[in-house]
């Protein structure tokens, strides 16, 4: 069982991986597409330089599932199950949800975990979290979200990835 799984490997999904891997938590990115890594971590506000050291100790306890698309998400009573296209069901104490920008489909994968803005945009708080204990969300997909700029996606998915690591700690 992994502690978080990140859903999305743009700039909120990536700083999030490596926020929550450098705190040591074991983590999962499952990506739709192969992880573009230095196009995504030059894009970051932190200097380039720093974040790859960072990587480099996140690394141990960070995986990816790349070229996979989660297809749902369910609330388990001490965890979460997370399933992908191809059948593979993954779990984990947390989820962040860095999806991106909700196509014309919507991202229905999350309709009965989280509530949505009159957009069809996932509401958080001020710590990313969601209605659920321990579900996050970061970046395009959320509600506070305004445009697309990179760094603000940055900053949330660190947002989310500290929030789920007090949720982790608070919760045994």
């Amino acid at each position: 069982m992994y502690d978080v799984i990140i859903i999305g490997a743009g700039p909120a999904g990536m700083a999030a991986a490596v926020t929550a891997s450098s705190h040591k938590l074991k983590t999962l990115v499952v990506a739709k597409l192969a992880v573009p890594f230095e196009g995504i971590l030059e894009s970051t506000i932190v200097h380039f330089e720093d974040l790859q050291k960072k990587f480099t100790v996140a690394s141990k306890f960070l995986e990816f599932f790349e070229k996979e698309t989660v297809t749902s998400v369910e609330k388990n009573i001490v965890s979460f199950s997370v399933e992908a296209l191809s059948g593979k069901i993954l779990y984990a104490r947390a989820v962040i949800v860095c999806s991106g920008a909700i196509s014309e489909e919507g991202n229905t994968q999350f309709d009965h975990l989280s509530r949505k803005d009159a957009k069809g945009k996932i509401k958080v708080d001020a710590n990313m979290q969601t209605g659920v204990s321990g579900l996050y969300a970061a970046g395009a997909v959320t509600s506070t979200m305004v445009g697309s700029l990179a760094e603000p996606a940055v900053f949330q998915g660190g947002v989310a990835a500290s929030s789920a690591l007090v949720f982790l700690k608070t919760a045994g």
